[in-house]
């Protein structure tokens, strides 16, 4: 099986649900999905989030991207505030 390039990947987006307390995973799914298109080349069929994560500065969640080939790859997403900013990175081992 093809995996699909691995390589470290950092984007910091604002993916904060209005005034609530909740992120918009929504919003992280759509991003991560173009950045990795973006900085790899890799078409990627979907991106899925845990639904309800609450916004706190350090917290760290998984997604997982699959790319059209049927490839899955695990990413980091880290809170680098309480407002719904993210970091996030494909994870290396994957």
């Amino acid at each position: 099986m093809t995996r699909m390039a691995i390589v470290p990947l950092i984007v910091l987006g604002a993916v904060l649900a209005g005034c609530t307390s909740q992120l918009d995973t929504d919003k992280a799914e759509r991003e991560i999905k173009k950045g990795i298109a973006e900085q790899t080349g890799v078409e990627v069929k979907s991106v899925e989030c845990p639904d309800e994560v609450e916004t706190e500065e350090g917290d760290t969640f998984e997604c997982t991207a699959v790319a059209e080939s049927g490839d899955e790859v695990s990413v980091k997403v880290t809170q680098t505030d309480d407002e719904g900013n993210v970091n996030w990175e494909l994870d290396p081992d994957e």
